[in-house]
């Protein structure tokens, strides 16, 4: 094969591959590409193909922020729920009173997912500019496109649905939403994962799940919505994880184990910035305001300590305690038991699975109510 006839079949494989992306900026209202696109192995081809685009007016959110609209389908068509009402697209970005144009890209048995192209006419009012630059493409925040006051109303409505939908409490009274008084920097906690890229010279991508994917990852150098001291040590984790990778992969290269991904900790605490999993933190509980206990009412279970910390585990932990008895406890040891004279059958092995089963479900609800307190 000649260099010329090489050059064009890589320029023709580049074309076909190229993201649709580009129809954002246009002002046409349709966009096809030069060849049609393959299908994924297990893509479901009713009602929609791959990547058909389709006009829909947007009338709720889900309790996951994508916005619901329904289509009309052919007449030799039927739709999931057979009322007539259409077909169920569920289009991420979008807000209640849109008409949108969307690309689909899957088909359930009851609706189809499709990516936002543009808001055909007048955005919802209220819509808003997010604040992060990778709004859209990480996958960690759905709600930045709308305005704060409205985000409240919305999370009220999708508990007052899901108690009359779920549990039939049709008319359930559900109290406002209390309010964050900030609205970026609030996240004292942060886990960011990564894949380990094989490719030479290749950073791992320190992130988030990539929107609309499973398992992509975005590299996330700033994240918004956590504090200042987290996002100050983010860059030596980041630094780290890739060390870690570069070790990892020099290791299997040797012959030795296959590398793979994980996450970071980052736990904004008194003690700082804390990124060891079994570290013991305490965090300092600010006095309660008006507005926020006004709609609360007071324990009764579980009082709260009568010190001004609060420690708690990591969650990957497999015990906790608190201050007063992680001083005063002492460790005991456990005298072995006898040998069993009999041998133990299968079905008390599996009733003592079951029963160490049940303990660590019990332990694991026990250290949530004490690290998930209210004031």
């Amino acid at each position: 094969m000649s260099l010329i006839t090489l050059v064009e079949v890589l320029a023709l494989g580049v074309l076909r591959c190229a993201p649709l992306r580009a129809s954002l900026s246009t002002t046409t209202t349709t966009h096809a590409p030069e060849a049609p696109l393959r299908p994924p192995p297990k893509f479901r081809p009713h009602p929609f193909a791959y990547h058909e685009e389709v006009t829909v007016t947007i009338d709720d959110l889900s309790s996951l922020g994508d916005g619901v609209g329904r289509v009309q389908l052919a007449p030799d068509a039927s739709d999931a729920d057979g009322d007539g009402r259409g077909w169920v697209v569920m289009v991420p970005f979008t807000l209640p009173g849109e008409t949108v144009r969307a690309r689909v890209f899957r088909n359930h048995k009851g609706h189809s997912d499709a990516d936002l192209l543009e808001v055909v006419g007048a955005p919802s009012a209220v819509r808003t500019a997010p604040r992060c630059a990778l709004f859209g493409v990480c996958g960690g925040c759905q709600y930045q496109h709308v305005e704060y006051a409205e985000q409240l109303r919305m999370k009220a409505r999708h508990v007052s649905e899901l108690l009359a939908r779920t549990g039939g409490l049709d008319g359930a009274a559900v109290r406002p939403t209390i309010g964050s008084p900030r609205e970026l920097g609030y996240r004292s906690k942060l886990t960011p994962q990564y894949n380990v890229e094989r490719r030479d010279g290749e950073r791992p991508a320190v992130g988030f799940v990539r929107a609309r994917t499973r398992s992509r990852m975005v590299d996330v150098a700033r994240c918004e919505i956590a504090t200042d001291g987290i996002n100050a040590a983010l860059p030596a984790a980041r630094e780290k994880v890739a060390e870690s990778v570069a070790a990892a992969l020099a290791a299997e290269r040797r012959g030795g184990k296959r590398a793979l991904g994980g996450s970071v900790l980052l736990r904004d605490a008194s003690e700082g910035v804390v990124t060891d999993h079994h570290a013991w933190v305490s965090e300092v509980r600010a006095a309660p305001t008006a507005s926020a206990t006004a709609h609360r009412s007071p324990p009764t279970a579980h009082p709260s300590p009568p010190t001004a910390h609060r420690w708690c585990r990591s969650p990957t932990a497999t015990s906790f305690a608190s201050s007063s008895r992680r001083a005063t406890s002492s460790r005991t040891t456990r005298s072995p038991s006898p040998p069993s004279s009999t041998t133990s059958s299968p079905r008390r092995a599996r009733r003592s699975s079951r029963a160490a089963a049940r303990r660590m479900a019990q332990r694991r609800a026990a250290r949530a109510r004490w690290c998930g307190r209210g004031t």
